[in-house]
């Protein structure tokens, strides 16, 4: 009898000790999601600010020197946003929607203009986050998004930096990357970034309201702010 009285309470305490560990595994892997948390994801920075092409540059340099096995040490890994938080920003919603290859989100700067918000984040679709999409996302003190716009990107053929006025406009410059060796047959292994060449630069107003709807397939890969004329790679080969 007092065996099994004490097998029984043993029983108890070890399904006790599971459910606590349980419910406090649920509470730390489902934080509380608010618009003050949310922010507190993006370091606070001030206005004027740049995304400029040295340090994009830099990013690819770095990407090259990691293909060859140089990856510095003590590299800080990079932070990345929690998906709670993405129900924030529409415009990464719409993006899950249309690849089901890993996006990561890598929150960079938050800015703080009258009325409103302002968050900087990067996205990449790949583990190699120096290839990757700089966004500006726009909102009102609810937690509402305004805006959203691409103002930077680093891609193998393409390099677009911008600067973020006071005001909220943007100066979007796109730069054309030439390799030391052909990028096409060479890739990152063995090969450095020789220059880069101006095309132009457009002004946009962050502020501008974009559709709350979901954008369609087309207008997802082919966003007006940056790609109305984008450069093509055959483009770049002829010159």
């Amino acid at each position: 009898m007092k065996k099994t009285t004490f097998l029984t309470l043993s029983l108890l305490c070890i399904v006790a000790l599971f459910s606590a560990f349980s419910v406090h595994s649920n509470s730390a892997a489902d934080p509380e999601v608010t618009f003050e948390t949310f922010l507190e994801q993006f370091p606070a920075q001030k206005l004027p600010y740049a995304l400029d092409e040295k340090s994009l540059q830099a990013r690819l340099d770095q990407a090259a020197a990691e293909s060859q096995g140089k990856r510095k040490k003590n590299r800080e890994t990079p932070k990345r946003l929690d998906w709670h938080y993405f129900k924030f920003l529409r415009d990464i919603n719409n993006e899950l929607a249309f690849s089901r290859m890993p996006l990561q989100v890598e929150p960079i700067a938050r800015f703080t203009v009258g009325d409103h918000y302002a968050v900087l984040y990067s996205t990449s679709r790949s583990f190699r986050s120096n290839f990757a999409t700089f966004h500006l996302s726009v909102l009102d003190k609810k937690g509402e998004q305004i805006s959203s716009n691409q103002i930077g990107q680093i891609m193998p053929e393409l390099l677009i930096s911008s600067t973020i006025s006071s005001e909220l406009k943007a100066e979007i410059t796109r730069w054309e990357i030439e390799w030391e060796e052909n990028y096409e047959e060479k890739g990152l292994r063995g090969n450095a970034v020789k220059a880069l060449s101006y095309v132009d630069t457009k002004s946009i107003d962050l502020l501008k309201a974009t559709p709350k709807e979901p954008l369609n397939l087309k207008r997802e890969l082919a966003p007006p702010v940056l790609l109305e004329d984008p450069i093509q790679p055959e483009a770049i080969k002829s010159k």
